[in-house]
């Protein structure tokens, strides 16, 4: 109501910015700068009451005012359990994936099983259910698949995680920091052959996951190392900084890949 009456006692000037931050061609404002001002008056002097509704509830009010003839069934209500309503689409989806025009689909949800499992394929189906209105804008523009690879760039082409086997520096910085932790305590060897092994075998998530765990825990808090005191310390001090900033990068290249 505010902006109606904005529209109707306003100078033209102010008017006209005010269609056309709504989207109005400027060349299409003179005339309708009459049909604006008078929004107000038609709105108080209507003898409907003025009602605000969701856009759910503006259309089923719709469909409870259509025509008889209008082949709109009658009778329905908004339904506010959403859960049973994606509990039983999910059921009808999975009966139709045996059907040969489906075949597609089903190899596309056995792929989504082998790689993040039954539960959070679930999930990542509930989520997009959630995002369908979004997904509709996006094709509306073009392939969404294809916009999305263009912001990724080379990371969604390639996981980010198996750059650390081409960086030769960041190698040879983790090789030296192997060979110093095998000089030291049964812990420290330990670690300096999973770091030796996850390095010179063949670039996989797997050995990333390996060569990550010798520098964080679970929770992602840092590892500790036993050591010496002396020159072979404060060396490994330098190098152990270097590697800790890079392991950071690296685990936030993997954030951003997983998002």
């Amino acid at each position: 109501m505010e902006l109606l009456e904005e529209l109707a006692v306003q100078p033209d000037t102010t008017v006209a910015d005010l269609l056309y931050e709504r989207g109005i061609e400027r060349s299409a404002i003179a005339t309708l700068i009459p049909l604006a001002r008078g929004l107000y008056e038609r709105v108080l002097s209507s003898p409907q009451a003025l009602s605000i509704d969701t856009f759910h509830s503006w259309f089923a009010r719709l469909i409870q005012i259509a025509p008889l003839a209008s082949g709109v069934p009658h009778g329905y209500t908004l339904t506010e359990a959403s859960g049973e309503l994606l509990t039983e689409a999910y059921r009808r989806f999975m009966q139709t994936l045996n059907d040969e025009d489906q075949a597609e689909i089903k190899q596309s949800l056995l792929d989504l099983y082998a790689t993040v499992g039954d539960w959070n394929t679930k999930k990542l189906l509930d989520a997009f259910v959630g995002k369908r209105a979004e997904w509709w804008a996006a094709n509306l523009c073009g392939e969404p698949l294809e916009s999305l690879s263009a912001l990724c760039g080379a990371d969604g082409e390639l996981d980010a995680r198996l750059r650390l086997w081409s960086e030769v520096r960041l190698g040879e910085r983790l090789r030296n920091l192997s060979w110093l932790l095998g000089q030291g305590t049964k812990r420290n060897q330990d670690r300096a052959v999973a770091i030796e092994s996850a390095l010179t075998g063949e670039a996989s998530v797997p050995a990333f996951a390996q060569l990550l765990n010798q520098f964080y825990d679970d929770k992602g808090g840092l590892r500790g190392n036993d050591h010496k005191r002396g020159n072979c310390c404060l060396r490994w001090n330098r190098i152990w900084a270097m590697v800790q900033l890079r392991a950071l990068k690296a685990n936030s290249l993997l954030s951003a890949a997983n998002c």
